[in-house]
């Protein structure tokens, strides 16, 4: 995402907890679950990729790139969509 957006990012790794901790704060600072433990499971776990084909006829790259202005700019708090 960030190549895409052309913007430059350091990444390091980190232990599960690392990820869950800055999570548990960020979620404090928004009012808001920021991440879950069983999301940070199922990332480790490599299930955000799927072995099939794509279904849409929008590349992810794509749309990031004419949205590039507005991406990042509101935050969308997940307990609203409840």
């Amino acid at each position: 995402m960030a190549r895409t957006l052309g913007l430059r990012r350091l990444l390091l790794p980190a232990p599960a907890f690392a990820g869950m901790l800055a999570g548990w704060v960020i979620g404090k600072i928004q009012s808001d679950i920021f991440l879950l433990p069983d999301e940070i499971r199922m990332m480790r776990a490599g299930l955000l990729h799927v072995p099939t084909p794509p279904t849409g006829p929008t590349r992810l790259t794509e749309w990031m790139r004419a949205h590039a202005a507005d991406l990042g700019r509101v935050y969308s708090p997940s307990r609203a969509m409840r």
